[in-house]
């Protein structure tokens, strides 16, 4: 590789992260260049606080540089693996916010919002009220758009868990919403 001409703007994640682990400094900063914006502001939306994103972003960066010999492909695409890192340190907080749930009432359901069959505040509470896990694996799935597979590999669990969470708080909405 060392005879190959790199563009590392637009290499992929299978090239980059070899050469970073060989200590080829611009393939990781071409990592950070792809991916801080995303980790940004998924940290940005689990705590509500664009400051404490920001220096979570950097420390997520400077953990994903110290383990990346860590990372396997096979099991998380690259992005996955970064926002792991980035909600495990903002679990870390103590002020940090669990979920931004207004965040996901723009993503939820906005036919249902603008035919006014359900007020915005009836359908956060419903999402507050919904089981933390319940809570996150469907934020991930609507409002960040992750697979069943990534949802899983964040909170810890099968991909099949994953989209039962998402099935179960789906199904909880609704039904209260049947009752509204």
């Amino acid at each position: 590789m060392d005879d190959l001409i790199i563009d590392y703007a637009t290499a992929e994640d299978a090239l980059l992260v070899p050469l970073a682990l060989r200590g080829d400094s611009r393939a990781f900063n071409a990592i950070y260049d792809k991916y801080w914006r995303r980790v940004f502001y998924l940290l940005v939306r689990d705590i509500g606080d664009a400051s404490v994103a920001e220096e979570l972003t950097q420390d997520t960066f400077l953990l994903a540089y110290k383990y990346l010999k860590t990372f396997d492909g096979a099991k998380a695409s690259l992005s996955t693996w970064l926002g792991t890192i980035a909600r495990n340190e903002a679990r870390k907080r103590p002020y940090r916010g669990v979920l931004a749930p207004s965040e996901v009432l723009d993503e939820l359901s906005p036919e249902r919002i603008l035919e006014g069959k359900m007020e915005l505040g009836v359908l956060q509470e419903y999402i507050d009220e919904l089981p933390k896990a319940l809570r996150r694996a469907l934020y991930m799935k609507v409002v960040d758009g992750l697979t069943y597979c990534e949802i899983g590999a964040i909170m810890g669990c099968t991909a099949m868990s994953a989209k039962t969470y998402v099935w179960k708080a789906r199904n909880i909405l609704r039904s209260k919403y049947d009752e509204f």
